[in-house]
């Protein structure tokens, strides 16, 4: 007789991976990651986009104000393009540590900068 009643095994069948249910992972450009991996791949590259748009608007900002040759206007413009992005950078930062802090309260990965062939 078995007195564990609050024991459960579950054991849910490997066709089922993802939120579509049974799916043909033989299908080409198929990828058995499921819905998780995904949206952390999404994630990820709006993250690495992000980033390089700091670097290039910082630089482009940069570039205006060494390029400026004295015109206020120049120069005020430049500080506010590198202001600018330098408040991006914080912004992409905070939500970055807000999604790791969510993710890390909620008990799965969202941010896992793996990227393949790399």
């Amino acid at each position: 007789m078995n007195n564990n009643y609050l024991s459960v095994n579950f054991d849910p069948p490997q066709a089922i991976k993802g939120p579509l249910g049974n799916q043909d992972t033989s299908a080409p450009g198929f990828s058995t990651g499921g819905f998780g991996e995904t949206v952390n791949a999404i994630i990820s590259a709006v993250f690495v986009v992000a980033g390089l748009a700091f670097v290039v608007y910082f630089i482009m900002g940069a570039f205006t104000y060494i390029t400026a040759g004295g015109d206020e206007k120049l120069i005020e413009k430049a500080k506010k393009t590198m202001w600018d992005a330098v408040l991006g950078f914080a912004v992409l930062s905070v939500t970055f540590l807000v999604i790791d802090l969510i993710s890390g309260i909620l008990g799965f990965t969202v941010l896992d900068f793996t990227f393949v062939g790399l």
